[in-house]
């Protein structure tokens, strides 16, 4: 049984960028909605050099 989706077995009409064009807002949507993306924290938009920053890290 072939995993689904398994890009190796896709045909070109399956994933033409003309015809499928990248929506990166649509990726981020669901990359967020899935499980373990919901628990990864957020990078901080303190500067570098706060302390912030390095509790992130």
């Amino acid at each position: 049984m072939i995993p689904e989706p398994a890009p190796g077995y896709l045909s070109w009409d399956e994933v033409a960028p003309a015809r499928h064009p990248f929506d990166s807002a649509l990726a981020a949507q669901v990359v967020r909605s899935l499980g373990p993306a919901r628990r990864v924290p957020r990078r901080p938009v303190d500067p570098f050099a706060e302390p912030a920053m390095s509790a992130w890290s």
